[in-house]
């Protein structure tokens, strides 16, 4: 998984030299410096839609699992990872683990935003990259949501003895786990938009080198919490890594040139066409 995200970040951004149009540089619109495109007209909904969509998954009520982990004779039925991953759970600690990740994610979003708003870069550049950050993370958001509703995976914890189910509203939750994917994402766009801005792509290197164990940490204590198990926190991680890569390149103004064809008479009576 950081070798992917590592890959994907440090990838050559496309050429940001200025569009050409008929020999000519085109006008552009919007925050389009250092080759990058930031519309608040356009972000800023697409931010809070994604964020609006990501509280209604939340709200949603599951009362019954689809995926539940259980054979036919009603005993826990995992495969062989997730077995095989099971016993890094802390079983007398698990509200500490819990605690503890939250606490981690958390701590990983403000100061991986705090950094993003101390670049060299101007203030308006700055916010325009803070605003790349949470725009990943809300997609994120929305997307573990409805992955969550979709599947309906039964949490490990739910599967103790002396649970009282159903009727749990958070016990069927389990993929994926979105302390892993927001950790991720924010990770992975603090790289992208470093990268970005030559007055802060120094600072990627040390984004990753910090960043990727921290949300590593934060995805080994959901499965020590009890509360995800290992494809769950993998699945986040990748899906968190891939928003956060894509969602700040996609902001990247490519070089576009537009060609005017005009037929001429060359040697010998032929047509040519110049540009």
């Amino acid at each position: 998984m950081w070798l992917l995200v590592t890959a994907l970040v440090f990838a050559p951004s496309p050429a940001a030299d200025p569009p050409v149009v008929a020999g000519k540089p085109a006008v552009t619109n919007g925050n389009a410096r250092d080759g990058i495109v930031y519309r608040p007209s356009v972000d800023v909904p697409i931010t809070i839609a994604a964020l609006a969509g990501a509280g209604l998954f939340n709200a949603a009520s599951i009362a019954h699992c689809r995926w539940c982990d259980l054979g036919p004779d009603g005993l826990t039925q995992l495969n062989g990872l997730d077995r095989w991953a099971g016993g890094a759970r802390w079983v007398n600690r698990s509200s500490a683990a819990g605690a503890s990740s939250k606490a981690l994610a958390a701590g990983v979003v403000a100061s991986f935003g705090l950094l993003t708003l101390s670049t060299g870069a101007a203030n308006r550049d700055k916010l325009a990259d803070l605003g790349m950050c949470i725009e990943s993370i809300a997609v994120t958001e929305a997307l573990t949501g409805f992955s969550k509703v979709l599947t309906r995976r039964a949490r490990p914890y739910t599967h103790d003895a002396g649970f009282v189910g159903p009727g749990s509203k958070d016990g069927n939750r389990s993929f994926f786990s979105g302390h892993a994917s927001m950790a991720f994402a924010t990770v992975a766009s603090a790289a992208s938009v470093a990268g970005f801005r030559p007055e802060s792509a120094g600072r990627r290197k040390a984004i990753l080198a910090i960043g990727l164990p921290l949300a590593a940490a934060t995805s080994y204590l959901r499965i020590a919490a009890g509360q995800h198990y290992l494809t769950d926190v993998l699945a986040g991680a990748a899906v968190g890594s891939a928003v956060g890569v894509l969602v700040p390149r996609l902001h990247l103004r490519h070089q576009r040139v537009s060609l005017t064809l005009r037929p001429a008479v060359g040697a010998g009576g032929s047509i040519v066409a110049s540009w």
